[in-house]
């Protein structure tokens, strides 16, 4: 059975964009673990420092911008990794 070169160049860029997605998020869950890894050594070494992040000003803000950046990172990977048809 032949298949033409255009439906073989499309499946194999949806098979490339489904990759990039698995990829994205991969790296996504990657970063949420390595945070909340991150957070749960420092409680258990130094509860005081964990505590002025959840209870000041200065850690609210800390955090926030913290998230800020991880959806930043996100966009940028999802961008790097989308593919144009």
């Amino acid at each position: 059975m032949f298949c033409s070169p255009l439906v073989l160049i499309k499946s194999n860029l949806k098979m490339k964009s489904s990759s990039g997605r698995t990829a994205r998020f991969a790296f996504t869950l990657i970063e949420l673990l390595v945070v909340i890894a991150i957070i749960g050594v420092l409680t258990l070494l130094n509860p005081e420092h964990t505590a002025s992040l959840l209870h000041e000003t200065r850690g609210h803000y800390v955090l926030a911008l913290a998230a800020i950046l991880q959806f930043l990172g996100v966009i940028t990977i999802k961008k790097i990794l989308d593919i144009k048809v």
